[in-house]
């Protein structure tokens, strides 16, 4: 199962709050290198899951750093609207996908435009 992690609040309009996320095998002292993986993040309304709101992969809006991390940056603003939103962080390697973390991101109406 994967772990939970809910997001902090974010303001529609504003950049997302960069989030690094850690890879360890079964403790947090052996780190898992996950350097030849493909992990990808996606965004979607939690009123309607069949909808893909935004996908990160490396390169776009992830990178992968010291072999067992992966940092979330969206460089660009929020523009999904507010409201409660869902995510998930999967990642294939040799062929097989793993769901380590999912969670939720609530956004908030932005007041100044």
């Amino acid at each position: 199962m994967p772990a939970i992690f809910n997001l902090p609040d974010q303001y529609n309009g504003d950049s997302l709050d960069e989030v690094t996320f850690n890879f360890y095998i079964n403790d947090t002292s052996t780190s898992n290198n996950i350097s030849t993986s493909t992990p990808k993040i996606q965004i979607r309304n939690k009123k309607d899951l069949n909808t893909v709101i935004d996908t990160f992969t490396i390169g776009s809006g992830l990178t992968l750093q010291n072999g067992n991390q992966i940092k979330w940056v969206k460089s660009s603003v929020i523009d999904w609207g507010a409201g409660t939103y869902l995510y998930d962080l999967q990642v294939v390697d040799g062929g097989k996908t793993k769901t380590y973390l999912k969670g939720q991101i609530k956004v908030l109406s932005e007041i100044t435009v």
